[in-house]
């Protein structure tokens, strides 16, 4: 029988009984962060930002969510079976079969306007022959939507990013590239091209939030009330 005042046998059983209990504090704590992520909330919204600080301001607003940002429209199907909520673009929404609960706007539309960009002081929309386009909708439905914006079978050049447009004009692999009007004069900031602007045919819609569960449809609530940080990144002024 071992003597149990013997100082290291004692030392060994106080060890073996703290790593017990630190073995059951962290399956405890695992335990409680898994119950605190009340919803899965789906990021798809294309930003001239890294989507790192979109990621971050969410996570501040929704500190109990499980924010998962990306930057492929086929990562986002995937995801999809998972989610309680996505947010992105309303086309991108409506594509995926999810019921809109909450929708940005800016100057009292759900809808911005877009423009083409070139190199060519002499571009019309309606003859335009090549347009690189961030893909938010997968080759096909991609190419159909920008020829719907534009009223033109123009050729569609996609890309995964913002920052990705401006290289198809300096390759002159696309004619002109569409992007927010908003978004042109950082455009010019960030190249020595000259380049021209004109305003596409049809606007775009703004990000939404789309929900597939009750508590994806609870984010609707307290997206109402984000911040100003957030709105900007998405390009909206408020929600309704």
């Amino acid at each position: 029988m071992p003597n149990m005042s013997n100082p290291r046998v004692n030392f060994q059983r106080r060890r073996l009984l703290a790593l017990g209990v630190g073995a059951f504090s962290a399956e405890l704590l695992g335990a409680r962060d898994v119950e605190a992520a009340s919803a899965t909330l789906v990021v798809f919204v294309h930003l001239d930002a890294k989507l790192r600080l979109l990621q971050s301001v969410l996570e501040k607003l929704f500190p109990d969510v499980d924010i998962r940002t990306f930057s492929r429209f086929g990562d986002v199907k995937s995801a999809l079976a998972t989610a309680d909520a996505v947010l992105a673009l309303e086309p991108v929404v409506t594509q995926l079969g999810l019921n809109i609960v909450k929708s940005g706007t800016r100057a009292g539309k759900v809808t911005e306007p877009y423009s083409l960009v070139s190199t060519n002081p002499s571009l019309k929309s309606n003859s335009v022959a090549s347009v690189g386009f961030v893909d938010i909708l997968g080759r096909r439905e991609t190419t159909k939507f920008v020829q719907g914006i534009l009223r033109s079978p123009a050729e569609v050049q996609r890309v995964t990013k913002l920052q990705d447009l401006l290289p198809l004009l300096q390759l002159k692999m696309a004619e002109a590239i569409l992007v927010p009007s908003r978004l042109v004069p950082g455009f010019r900031e960030k190249t020595h091209m000259q380049l021209f602007e004109i305003p596409a045919p049809n606007e775009v819609p703004l990000p939404v939030l789309g929900a597939s569960t009750p508590a994806g449809r609870k984010l609707a609530e307290r997206l109402q009330s984000a911040n100003g940080n957030l709105n900007n990144l998405l390009g909206i002024q408020s929600w309704r």
